[in-house]
Protein backbone atom coordinates (compact mmCIF):
# COMPACT_ATOMS: atom_id res chain seq x y z
CA UNK A 1 0.00 0.00 0.00
CA UNK A 2 1.23 3.70 -1.11
CA UNK A 3 -0.11 6.36 1.26
CA UNK A 4 -0.16 9.89 0.62
CA UNK A 5 -0.67 11.95 3.96
CA UNK A 6 -2.54 15.73 2.54
CA UNK A 7 -1.78 18.64 5.16
CA UNK A 8 -4.90 20.30 3.67
CA UNK A 9 -4.62 23.14 6.16
CA UNK A 10 -2.93 24.79 8.93
CA UNK A 11 -5.66 26.13 10.29
CA UNK A 12 -7.35 25.32 13.58
CA UNK A 13 -10.45 26.12 15.75
CA UNK A 14 -8.23 24.38 18.74
CA UNK A 15 -4.84 26.00 19.91
CA UNK A 16 -3.14 22.97 21.73
CA UNK A 17 -0.35 23.98 24.17
CA UNK A 18 1.99 21.07 22.77
CA UNK A 19 0.85 21.41 19.06
CA UNK A 20 4.49 21.56 16.80
CA UNK A 21 2.42 23.00 13.98
CA UNK A 22 3.13 26.08 12.85
CA UNK A 23 -0.65 27.53 12.43
CA UNK A 24 -1.53 29.96 9.44
CA UNK A 25 -4.15 30.83 7.26
CA UNK A 26 -3.01 29.00 3.91
CA UNK A 27 -5.04 26.23 2.91
CA UNK A 28 -4.13 23.37 0.04
CA UNK A 29 -5.07 24.85 -3.63
CA UNK A 30 -7.79 22.35 -4.88
CA UNK A 31 -5.10 21.67 -7.90
CA UNK A 32 -2.28 20.98 -5.23
CA UNK A 33 -4.35 17.99 -3.86
CA UNK A 34 -5.61 16.83 -7.47
CA UNK A 35 -2.01 16.70 -8.68
CA UNK A 36 -0.62 14.73 -5.78
CA UNK A 37 -3.60 12.58 -6.34
CA UNK A 38 -2.22 11.78 -9.55
CA UNK A 39 1.34 10.83 -8.69
CA UNK A 40 0.25 9.24 -5.90
CA UNK A 41 -1.54 6.86 -7.85
CA UNK A 42 0.97 5.98 -10.33
CA UNK A 43 3.35 5.20 -7.27
CA UNK A 44 0.04 2.98 -5.78
CA UNK A 45 0.01 1.10 -8.71
CA UNK A 46 3.55 0.04 -8.31
CA UNK A 47 2.67 -2.04 -5.24
CA UNK A 48 1.86 -5.43 -4.57
CA UNK A 49 -1.89 -4.56 -3.41
CA UNK A 50 -2.36 -1.82 -5.50
CA UNK A 51 -3.36 0.92 -2.75
CA UNK A 52 -3.64 4.15 -2.57
CA UNK A 53 -4.41 5.32 0.99
CA UNK A 54 -5.07 9.15 1.62
CA UNK A 55 -4.74 10.60 4.90
CA UNK A 56 -6.84 13.89 5.53
CA UNK A 57 -4.52 15.79 8.40
CA UNK A 58 -4.45 19.62 9.49
CA UNK A 59 -4.43 21.58 11.51
CA UNK A 60 -7.86 20.72 11.41
CA UNK A 61 -8.83 18.74 8.20
CA UNK A 62 -12.33 19.53 8.53
CA UNK A 63 -12.10 23.46 8.20
CA UNK A 64 -12.06 21.87 4.49
CA UNK A 65 -14.58 19.55 5.02
CA UNK A 66 -15.91 20.40 1.01
CA UNK A 67 -12.39 19.68 -0.37
CA UNK A 68 -11.93 16.64 1.65
CA UNK A 69 -15.04 15.24 -0.26
CA UNK A 70 -13.85 16.53 -3.55
CA UNK A 71 -10.21 15.26 -3.06
CA UNK A 72 -12.13 12.04 -2.23
CA UNK A 73 -14.66 11.65 -5.29
CA UNK A 74 -11.82 12.81 -7.41
CA UNK A 75 -9.47 9.56 -6.11
CA UNK A 76 -12.12 7.39 -6.37
CA UNK A 77 -13.08 8.21 -10.10
CA UNK A 78 -9.40 8.52 -11.40
CA UNK A 79 -8.34 5.20 -8.80
CA UNK A 80 -11.45 3.03 -10.91
CA UNK A 81 -9.54 4.10 -14.42
CA UNK A 82 -6.18 2.62 -13.52
CA UNK A 83 -7.18 -0.25 -11.60
CA UNK A 84 -5.59 1.17 -8.03
CA UNK A 85 -8.44 0.66 -4.80
CA UNK A 86 -8.41 4.07 -2.64
CA UNK A 87 -8.74 4.19 1.00
CA UNK A 88 -9.48 7.10 3.16
CA UNK A 89 -8.75 8.15 6.64
CA UNK A 90 -8.56 11.42 8.95
CA UNK A 91 -7.24 12.50 12.02
CA UNK A 92 -9.54 15.74 14.02
CA UNK A 93 -10.10 17.13 16.92
CA UNK A 94 -13.41 15.75 16.66
CA UNK A 95 -15.21 18.52 17.74
CA UNK A 96 -16.55 19.52 14.21
CA UNK A 97 -18.62 16.19 13.64
CA UNK A 98 -22.12 16.60 12.24
CA UNK A 99 -24.24 13.90 10.77
CA UNK A 100 -23.62 15.00 7.78
CA UNK A 101 -20.09 14.32 8.06
CA UNK A 102 -20.36 11.16 9.59
CA UNK A 103 -22.39 9.88 7.18
CA UNK A 104 -20.45 10.53 4.11
CA UNK A 105 -17.89 8.80 6.06
CA UNK A 106 -19.50 5.56 7.15
CA UNK A 107 -20.47 5.70 2.86
CA UNK A 108 -16.63 5.85 1.88
CA UNK A 109 -15.62 3.78 5.34
CA UNK A 110 -13.29 6.38 6.08
CA UNK A 111 -10.95 4.95 8.88
CA UNK A 112 -11.39 7.65 11.97
CA UNK A 113 -8.96 8.76 14.17
CA UNK A 114 -9.59 11.27 17.23
CA UNK A 115 -7.41 13.31 19.56
CA UNK A 116 -8.91 12.42 23.16
CA UNK A 117 -6.17 12.82 26.07
CA UNK A 118 -8.14 10.88 28.89
CA UNK A 119 -10.38 12.19 31.55
CA UNK A 120 -11.84 15.94 31.55
CA UNK A 121 -8.82 17.20 33.67
CA UNK A 122 -6.00 15.70 31.96
CA UNK A 123 -7.51 16.43 28.25
CA UNK A 124 -8.16 19.82 29.09
CA UNK A 125 -4.96 20.75 30.35
CA UNK A 126 -3.22 20.95 26.95
CA UNK A 127 -6.08 20.73 24.46
CA UNK A 128 -7.97 24.10 24.75
CA UNK A 129 -9.70 27.14 22.92
CA UNK A 130 -7.56 30.27 22.11
CA UNK A 131 -8.52 31.87 24.92
CA UNK A 132 -8.09 28.80 27.34
CA UNK A 133 -11.07 26.98 27.69
CA UNK A 134 -10.81 23.01 27.37
CA UNK A 135 -12.47 21.22 24.43
CA UNK A 136 -13.27 17.86 26.12
CA UNK A 137 -16.72 19.11 26.41
CA UNK A 138 -17.67 19.71 22.46
CA UNK A 139 -15.25 16.30 22.08
CA UNK A 140 -17.69 14.35 24.13
CA UNK A 141 -20.81 15.42 22.97
CA UNK A 142 -19.58 13.80 19.63
CA UNK A 143 -18.92 10.32 21.09
CA UNK A 144 -22.75 8.82 20.36
CA UNK A 145 -21.78 9.80 16.69
CA UNK A 146 -18.24 7.86 16.82
CA UNK A 147 -20.22 5.29 18.46
CA UNK A 148 -22.77 5.69 14.95
CA UNK A 149 -19.88 5.32 13.04
CA UNK A 150 -18.90 1.99 14.83
CA UNK A 151 -21.95 0.66 14.56
CA UNK A 152 -22.55 1.39 10.77
CA UNK A 153 -19.11 0.24 9.45
CA UNK A 154 -17.63 -2.09 11.77
CA UNK A 155 -14.59 -0.36 12.09
CA UNK A 156 -12.86 0.99 15.28
CA UNK A 157 -12.32 4.61 15.70
CA UNK A 158 -8.90 4.58 17.05
CA UNK A 159 -8.29 7.41 19.94
CA UNK A 160 -4.91 9.41 19.53
CA UNK A 161 -3.77 10.36 23.15
CA UNK A 162 -0.33 12.81 23.37
CA UNK A 163 1.17 12.26 26.80
CA UNK A 164 3.08 15.37 27.90
CA UNK A 165 5.41 16.13 30.95
CA UNK A 166 1.83 17.79 32.42
CA UNK A 167 -0.48 15.23 32.13
CA UNK A 168 2.10 11.97 32.20
CA UNK A 169 1.43 11.42 35.91
CA UNK A 170 -2.49 10.33 35.01
CA UNK A 171 -1.40 8.16 32.10
CA UNK A 172 -2.90 4.85 33.43
CA UNK A 173 -6.11 6.49 34.73
CA UNK A 174 -6.53 8.09 31.41
CA UNK A 175 -5.13 5.07 29.01
CA UNK A 176 -8.36 2.85 31.88
CA UNK A 177 -10.78 5.65 30.96
CA UNK A 178 -10.96 5.53 27.46
CA UNK A 179 -11.32 1.96 27.14
CA UNK A 180 -14.18 2.62 29.91
CA UNK A 181 -15.55 5.06 27.47
CA UNK A 182 -16.28 2.10 25.30
CA UNK A 183 -13.02 2.69 22.78
CA UNK A 184 -11.41 -0.64 21.95
CA UNK A 185 -8.17 1.22 19.69
CA UNK A 186 -5.52 3.35 21.23
CA UNK A 187 -2.85 4.90 19.67
CA UNK A 188 -0.67 6.74 22.70
CA UNK A 189 2.23 8.80 21.56
CA UNK A 190 5.15 10.95 23.56
CA UNK A 191 5.15 14.44 23.10
CA UNK A 192 9.15 14.46 22.31
CA UNK A 193 8.99 18.26 21.48
CA UNK A 194 8.99 18.92 25.09
CA UNK A 195 11.72 18.74 27.51
CA UNK A 196 11.53 16.38 30.19
CA UNK A 197 12.87 16.66 33.72
CA UNK A 198 14.20 13.75 35.50
CA UNK A 199 11.15 13.43 37.99
CA UNK A 200 8.73 13.82 34.59
CA UNK A 201 10.83 10.84 33.25
CA UNK A 202 10.44 8.79 36.13
CA UNK A 203 6.92 9.56 36.52
CA UNK A 204 6.26 8.33 32.80
CA UNK A 205 8.32 5.42 33.65
CA UNK A 206 6.67 4.87 36.67
CA UNK A 207 2.69 4.86 34.86
CA UNK A 208 3.72 2.85 32.08
CA UNK A 209 4.84 0.05 34.36
CA UNK A 210 1.60 -0.03 35.93
CA UNK A 211 -0.52 0.28 32.48
CA UNK A 212 1.90 -2.68 30.75
CA UNK A 213 0.52 -4.93 33.44
CA UNK A 214 -2.91 -4.23 34.00
CA UNK A 215 -2.87 -4.18 29.79
CA UNK A 216 -1.50 -7.61 29.97
CA UNK A 217 -3.88 -9.13 32.33
CA UNK A 218 -6.79 -7.43 30.44
CA UNK A 219 -5.53 -8.82 27.17
CA UNK A 220 -5.19 -12.18 29.24
CA UNK A 221 -8.53 -12.15 30.20
CA UNK A 222 -9.44 -11.79 26.43
CA UNK A 223 -10.46 -7.75 26.33
CA UNK A 224 -10.33 -6.85 22.59
CA UNK A 225 -8.61 -3.52 23.59
CA UNK A 226 -5.46 -2.70 21.65
CA UNK A 227 -2.97 -0.33 22.87
CA UNK A 228 -0.32 0.33 20.17
CA UNK A 229 1.90 1.98 22.24
CA UNK A 230 2.67 -1.28 23.80
CA UNK A 231 1.75 -4.03 21.24
CA UNK A 232 4.12 -1.92 18.35
CA UNK A 233 7.07 -2.43 20.89
CA UNK A 234 6.38 -5.93 21.29
CA UNK A 235 6.70 -6.80 17.62
CA UNK A 236 9.34 -4.12 17.11
CA UNK A 237 11.37 -6.83 20.24
CA UNK A 238 10.32 -9.64 18.54
CA UNK A 239 11.88 -8.88 15.01
CA UNK A 240 15.08 -6.82 13.94
CA UNK A 241 14.86 -4.94 11.13
CA UNK A 242 17.07 -1.97 9.10
CA UNK A 243 17.67 1.27 10.54
CA UNK A 244 15.53 3.32 8.23
CA UNK A 245 12.76 0.50 8.21
CA UNK A 246 9.45 2.44 7.67
CA UNK A 247 10.82 3.69 3.63
CA UNK A 248 9.23 6.77 4.11
CA UNK A 249 9.09 8.69 0.79
CA UNK A 250 9.48 5.67 -1.30
CA UNK A 251 6.14 3.96 -0.42
CA UNK A 252 4.27 7.15 1.36
CA UNK A 253 4.25 11.13 0.28
CA UNK A 254 3.16 13.78 2.82
CA UNK A 255 2.10 17.24 1.10
CA UNK A 256 2.13 20.33 2.92
CA UNK A 257 -0.97 23.32 1.95
CA UNK A 258 1.93 24.62 -0.64
CA UNK A 259 2.25 21.18 -2.24
CA UNK A 260 5.82 20.27 -0.98
CA UNK A 261 6.62 16.90 -0.93
CA UNK A 262 8.51 14.90 2.04
CA UNK A 263 8.69 11.60 3.02
CA UNK A 264 6.21 11.77 6.43
CA UNK A 265 6.34 15.38 7.68
CA UNK A 266 7.06 18.45 7.20
CA UNK A 267 10.72 19.90 7.81
CA UNK A 268 13.20 21.91 5.71
CA UNK A 269 14.72 21.70 2.11
CA UNK A 270 17.42 19.11 3.07
CA UNK A 271 14.47 16.39 2.93
CA UNK A 272 12.37 17.91 0.69
CA UNK A 273 11.75 15.60 -2.28
CA UNK A 274 9.86 17.20 -4.90
CA UNK A 275 6.18 19.41 -5.15
CA UNK A 276 3.29 18.96 -6.69
CA UNK A 277 4.32 20.59 -10.09
CA UNK A 278 7.71 18.81 -10.39
CA UNK A 279 6.63 15.53 -8.95
CA UNK A 280 8.72 13.30 -6.87
CA UNK A 281 12.91 13.61 -6.35
CA UNK A 282 13.07 9.68 -6.72
CA UNK A 283 16.84 9.69 -6.40
CA UNK A 284 16.69 12.73 -3.81
CA UNK A 285 14.01 9.96 -1.68
CA UNK A 286 16.02 7.02 -2.41
CA UNK A 287 19.29 8.67 -0.75
CA UNK A 288 17.60 8.43 2.49
CA UNK A 289 17.41 4.58 1.76
CA UNK A 290 21.17 4.39 2.08
CA UNK A 291 21.27 5.24 5.18
CA UNK A 292 21.75 1.68 6.43
CA UNK A 293 22.91 2.15 10.21
CA UNK A 294 23.39 4.63 12.87
CA UNK A 295 25.97 7.11 13.68
CA UNK A 296 25.44 7.68 16.99
CA UNK A 297 27.84 5.58 18.35
CA UNK A 298 25.57 5.01 21.75
CA UNK A 299 22.84 3.47 19.49
CA UNK A 300 25.24 1.61 18.05
CA UNK A 301 26.67 -0.11 21.35
CA UNK A 302 22.90 -0.29 23.09
CA UNK A 303 21.86 -3.97 23.56
CA UNK A 304 18.87 -2.66 21.90
CA UNK A 305 19.73 -1.48 19.10
CA UNK A 306 18.49 -4.02 16.60
CA UNK A 307 14.92 -4.13 17.61
CA UNK A 308 14.89 -0.50 18.62
CA UNK A 309 11.77 1.82 17.55
CA UNK A 310 13.14 5.37 19.03
CA UNK A 311 16.58 5.90 16.82
CA UNK A 312 15.39 4.41 13.64
CA UNK A 313 12.71 7.21 13.26
CA UNK A 314 15.27 9.40 11.20
CA UNK A 315 12.54 11.82 10.33
CA UNK A 316 12.02 12.79 14.15
CA UNK A 317 15.44 12.52 14.93
CA UNK A 318 16.29 14.95 12.23
CA UNK A 319 13.27 17.36 12.63
CA UNK A 320 14.18 17.80 16.74
CA UNK A 321 18.09 17.73 16.34
CA UNK A 322 18.92 18.47 12.53
CA UNK A 323 21.15 15.28 12.73
CA UNK A 324 19.30 11.82 11.59
CA UNK A 325 20.90 9.94 14.50
CA UNK A 326 20.03 11.89 17.46
CA UNK A 327 17.75 10.50 19.09
CA UNK A 328 14.69 11.81 21.47
CA UNK A 329 16.26 10.99 24.85
CA UNK A 330 12.77 10.58 26.32
CA UNK A 331 12.02 8.00 23.35
CA UNK A 332 15.06 6.11 24.30
CA UNK A 333 14.42 6.23 27.85
CA UNK A 334 10.65 4.62 27.85
CA UNK A 335 12.22 2.19 25.10
CA UNK A 336 15.09 0.77 26.90
CA UNK A 337 12.39 0.21 29.95
CA UNK A 338 9.72 -1.52 27.99
CA UNK A 339 12.16 -3.96 26.25
CA UNK A 340 13.26 -4.96 30.02
CA UNK A 341 10.12 -5.48 30.91
CA UNK A 342 9.14 -7.33 27.67
CA UNK A 343 12.38 -9.77 28.70
CA UNK A 344 11.11 -10.37 31.79
CA UNK A 345 7.44 -11.33 30.92
CA UNK A 346 7.72 -12.92 27.83
CA UNK A 347 9.34 -16.27 26.88
CA UNK A 348 11.83 -16.73 23.86
CA UNK A 349 9.50 -19.31 22.92
CA UNK A 350 6.48 -16.39 22.66
CA UNK A 351 8.95 -14.48 20.83
CA UNK A 352 9.51 -16.76 18.69
CA UNK A 353 5.86 -17.48 17.91
CA UNK A 354 5.44 -13.63 17.18
CA UNK A 355 7.75 -13.64 14.76
CA UNK A 356 6.77 -16.43 12.64
CA UNK A 357 3.17 -14.70 12.84
CA UNK A 358 4.64 -11.89 11.68
CA UNK A 359 6.76 -13.99 9.01
CA UNK A 360 3.17 -14.61 7.20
Amino acid sequence: MYTLTLEITKRCNLKCRYCYVQKNEDMMQLDVGYKSIDISLRQAKKTNDKTLLIYFIGGEPLLKYDSIKKYCEYAKEKAEKCGVKVKFSITSNGILFNEDILDYFIANKFALKISLDGMEEVHNRNRCYENGKGSYEAVYKNINKLKKYEYETGVSVSIAQVVCPNTCNQLFDSVRFIKNMGFSVLETSINVYEDWSEKSIEQLKNQIKEAFYWYKDIKGSGSKFYWNFIEARIRAYANSSCFYRCRAGINSLFVNEYGEFFPCTEVDENVKIGDFQQGIDIKKARKLLEIKDSENQDCLECREYKQCTACKCIMVNYDLHRDFYKVPLIECEITKMLYEILRKNFSEKQFDILRISSEK
